[in-house]
């Protein structure tokens, strides 16, 4: 079709591709609750090529949901990645939410498997 501004679709793949082709050295930096985490995106590929056998392994397939509640550092993007690289549709849920919007959002969208960080689930207990 005439006329279309680019030539393949806009995918995360794609972008991932991109980055490991042109920027394999640069680093990713996040901040955890203990440290400053470094490394690179030629690391991360390799770090999030484990989480479609992960997925896999407790029964997520492609076209299954995934959430994540957990902030936005480089656990975070493993999974992203990593999830949408089995074919599996990921989305973030807010931390910030309340309990009850939490459990709205994940059973709305037909959650399959949500992935958590340690302190979210101690919070969550300690409500209940």
């Amino acid at each position: 079709m005439k006329g279309l501004m680019q030539n393949q679709p806009l995918l995360l793949s794609s972008l991932l591709q991109h980055a490991d082709r042109f920027h394999s050295g640069t680093e990713i930096v996040s901040r955890t609750s203990r440290a400053i985490h470094r490394y690179s995106y030629a690391d991360a590929r390799v770090a999030r090529g484990n989480w479609p056998m992960r997925c896999a392994v407790i029964g997520v397939a492609s076209g299954d949901r995934v959430a994540t509640l957990a902030w936005n550092n480089f656990r975070h993007f493993e999974i992203e990645h990593g999830v949408t690289g089995l074919g599996a549709v990921w989305h973030a849920i807010n931390p910030r939410l309340i309990p009850s919007q939490i459990s709205y959002i994940v059973n709305h969208a037909k959650t399959a498997c949500c992935a958590s960080t340690v302190p979210f689930f101690l919070s969550s207990r300690a409500r209940a």
